[in-house]
């Protein structure tokens, strides 16, 4: 896990560890550096749960998965932290053994990875379901060039020119393409979507940003997922920016479930309802100084 503070969950994670579960844990080593979260790594610990920081040959372990009893796997986008009443994410639940035994492959070489700070990942995966990163960026180009109608797409990060090129390459052979980033990042630099996105409408696919502030209805685009066709789902932890295709420890599941596809669709139209096209290039004050600021800004584009 990226992050983990959510109570309800620390202390469920707890309860299993009291009823004789055997816990273990990979934990983002940057996030264990914050106080608030190395107090409740240090309280799973205190309680049994083995914690381990992550290796930091990778830039960060950014996965939100895990498995429950060796036969049941959950692949997200969600972080285990709040808010989540206004962050649109997604996560997938599979019986599928192959995708179980892959995940348990690779964490077991990422407590490895942690002991001797390497950034290896095993040979001999057999899921075709599963992409990892670092070295993600191929398989989602192959995903977008496979498209022959339709891809909608959505990420909290652009960035990665492999894939922006084949979201380009897409559009220019005749597919309807959308893409759906938040206006305003959370993260340092607010605005950083901003560059990639209108270079993607300047090359004609229809990339839009959702404004900020983030509501129940108006949500904070999140989610990393990419659907090709009605019929394929990308979706985990893994960004369109290059950390997180290149350095970053990610993992996504491709499924190509109806009732799952048809659910995630359902939410991207709701979302897209309300996204706007990218601001000019020299537009000014598009976002709060911290975009966690509940005051709206008006759309003037």
């Amino acid at each position: 896990m990226f992050h983990l503070t959510v109570p309800d969950i620390v202390d469920a994670l707890i309860a299993a560890k009291t009823r004789g579960i055997d816990v273990r844990i990979i934990l983002d080593s940057k996030n264990l550096d914050n106080r608030a979260s190395g107090a409740i790594a240090q309280r799973l610990v205190d309680r049994g749960i083995d914690v381990t920081r992550s290796s930091p040959a990778f830039s960060i372990t950014h996965v939100k998965a895990f498995v429950v009893d060796d036969t049941r796997a959950v692949v997200m986008s969600l972080n285990l932290t709040r808010p989540f009443d206004h962050t649109r994410d997604y996560a997938v639940v599979t019986d599928d053994a192959a995708v179980v035994a892959d995940f348990l492959k690779v964490f077991d070489a990422d407590i490895d990875n942690a002991a001797h700070r390497t950034g290896k990942t095993p040979d001999g995966l057999t899921s075709t379901a599963l992409v990892w990163s670092p070295e993600s960026e191929a398989r989602i180009s192959q995903l977008i060039d496979s498209a022959h109608a339709t891809i909608i797409a959505s990420t909290e990060n652009l960035g990665d020119k492999a894939i922006h090129a084949a979201f380009t390459r897409a559009e220019n052979r005749g597919v309807k393409v959308r893409v759906l980033v938040p206006m305003c990042d959370l993260g340092s630099d607010p605005t950083r979507n901003l560059k990639f996105v209108g270079e993607l409408d300047h090359a004609h696919v229809d990339a839009r940003v959702m404004p900020a502030p983030a509501t129940r209805e108006q949500p904070y685009t999140h989610a990393k997922m990419i659907i090709v066709d009605g019929t394929q789902l990308f979706l985990g932890s893994t960004n369109f920016s290059e950390n997180s295709t290149r350095h970053a420890r990610e993992l996504a599941i491709i499924v190509g479930d109806h009732a799952v596809i048809s659910a995630v669709t359902t939410a991207f139209e709701a979302d897209w309802r309300f996204a706007a096209p990218p601001p000019p290039p020299k537009a000014e004050n598009v976002c709060p100084r911290d975009p966690r600021d509940q005051t709206a800004l008006p759309i003037a584009w």
